[in-house]
């Protein structure tokens, strides 16, 4: 099945040197890169193997015995069901002549592999509790879930987070606006643009490209790195743009509570602050992190200090208002004596709204 601009096509593929078949989607151009896999846990041993759309709207993958290897398992149905893999690279189940993506009955976008296309979203349906995050590929000719997974954490004020396992590995930062606070090369684009949507019913990020005729998308790698890959045809191959990589600095909590981490790869404590373990600090272990030099004493009217060209502290701990002007915030967050962190930002949430967003961030 090929999409209608030629980009993409689906069908039965093994990646690289493996043996083992997938359901995958590829693209033409570019045709030894897999976008999407659907069997990355039950790969086909086998040449033989069949994609099969019921008469409810079911995708199955079957096996040369006619065993069900992976469903698409949605639980509505439709009438005259068709599959249709879209120019955006996006294979959805749909009724005769229905393009509305509200009334899809399934579509491939809603559960991404370790690749990110343009229209795909991270982030979090609020309302059905569906969430999109990229995992990682174990090698590059196995695609079964490896170590690292890519989500938007929402349990604070939203913030990319790199996983390693269970453990949080690198924080991308918030959305500031513009771009995600950690990566300064995430930012505004003349080849794409970015949205990120704030409200009661769902949280997400996605891009979009400005030309039709750039292919782009965003991978999370088996060694952790995520990607950002350009193809143009000029030069027949995907121009690599890391956003993210565990260098020192980035590696999660490398210097603890009310630490900071400079160009030369060393921590040093905020000002007031000092190291809470001197010996242990002394000796390049940093995990303890530093504590104040004075306690805080909110009675004494303590205000805030500003720390420009710094990742923001991390935010799952956090609560935010996104009607509080700066003035509220100041005043709201010191009721609280652990409250760290006063911020106050214009936030596109969509192309065609912005809203203010205060949160503070609680130690």
């Amino acid at each position: 099945m090929v999409s209608a601009n030629g980009d993409f096509e689906l069908g039965f593929f093994s990646p690289g040197s493996s043996k083992n078949r997938y359901l995958s989607i590829r693209y033409q151009r570019a045709f030894e890169t897999i976008a999407w896999v659907a069997n990355r846990d039950a790969p086909l041993t086998i040449s033989s193997g069949m994609l099969i759309l019921s008469s409810e709207g079911i995708l199955n993958i079957l096996d040369g015995k006619n065993n069900i290897i992976w469903s698409s398992n949605s639980s509505k149905y439709l009438k005259n069901p068709r599959a249709q893999l879209l120019d955006s690279g996006n294979l959805v189940i749909t009724g005769d002549d229905d393009s509305d993506p509200g009334n899809f009955l399934w579509q491939s976008f809603d559960f991404p592999d370790n690749t990110l296309l343009p229209g795909m979203r991270l982030g979090k349906n609020l309302a059905t509790g569906l969430e999109w995050s990229l995992k990682s590929w174990k090698s590059t000719i196995d695609p079964s879930p490896g170590n690292f997974r890519f989500e938007l954490d929402i349990s604070g004020y939203p913030q990319l987070v790199l996983w390693n396992g269970s453990a949080s590995y690198i924080r991308m930062g918030p959305w500031n606006g513009v771009r995600f606070s950690g990566v300064p090369n995430w930012g505004p684009s003349d080849i794409f643009a970015s949205e990120f949507v704030l409200n009661e019913k769902e949280v997400y990020y996605k891009y979009k490209t400005t030309y039709k005729w750039v292919l782009m998308r965003i991978s999370t790698e088996p060694d952790g790195q995520v990607v950002l890959h350009t193809w143009t045809d000029g030069y027949r191959t995907w121009n690599p743009s890391i956003l993210l990589q565990a260098k020192y600095c980035d590696v999660y909590a490398r210097c603890g509570e009310y630490g900071s981490c400079n160009e030369d790869s060393l921590c040093i404590c905020l000002d007031g602050f000092q190291p809470k373990n001197i010996k242990a600090w002394s000796s390049l272990n940093f995990s303890e992190g530093c504590v104040r030099e004075i306690p805080l004493n909110c009675n004494n009217k303590d205000d805030f200090v500003r720390k420009s060209n710094m990742k923001f502290p991390d935010t799952r701990s956090s609560s935010y208002n996104l009607s509080m002007n700066l003035d509220e915030c100041r005043i709201k967050c010191p009721e609280n004596c652990s409250c760290r962190l006063v911020q106050h930002m214009q936030i596109p949430t969509s192309l065609e709204k912005e809203v203010v967003a205060c949160f503070g961030s609680v130690a």
